[in-house]
C-alpha cells in the first residue's frame, strides 16, 4: 500500500515529507497489529487483520489501482465482470476461459 501511497503523492505533489508521514503511519496501522488464534496471541506481519476497519478500505484502494491494468491485458473475451469487496462475479463464453481466467487473475499478485 505505501507504494500506492507514493504513486498518489507524485501525481498531485504532496510534499516528500508528509507521504512518509502516511507511509509510516499507514505501516503502524497495518504491520504492528496482533490477534488472538487458537488461544495464543500473534503479530500481523503481512497484509490486514480481517475485521480490521482499515481493511476495506485498503482492499478497495489496492483493487481499484490493479484491477483495470489486469483485465486489460486478460486475453480472452469477459462478457461480464463485477466484484463487491472480496467476490467477484464473471461470465465467460466457455469454461475453459472461466478457468484460464482464474489462473491469470490468481498468479497477479501473491496475497490474493
Amino acid at each position: 500500500m505505501a507504494e500506492l501511497l507514493r504513486e498518489h503523492a507524485k501525481r498531485h505533489s504532496f510534499e516528500p515529507s508528509r507521504c512518509l508521514k502516511m507511509c509510516g503511519a499507514l505501516s503502524r496501522a497495518t504491520s504492528q497489529t496482533h490477534f488472538l488464534y487458537d488461544g495464543s496471541f500473534h503479530d500481523q506481519i503481512d497484509g490486514v487483520s480481517m475485521g480490521s476497519p482499515l481493511a476495506l478500505v485498503l482492499a478497495n484502494l489496492f483493487m481499484g489501482q490493479h484491477e483495470k491494468m489486469w483485465l486489460d491485458t486478460f486475453s480472452t473475451e469477459i462478457l461480464f465482470y463485477r466484484w463487491y469487496v472480496d467476490d467477484t462475479f464473471c461470465l465467460f463464453h466457455t469454461e475453459s476461459d472461466a478457468l484460464l481466467f482464474f489462473g491469470f487473475i490468481n498468479s497477479r499478485h501473491p496475497n490474493i
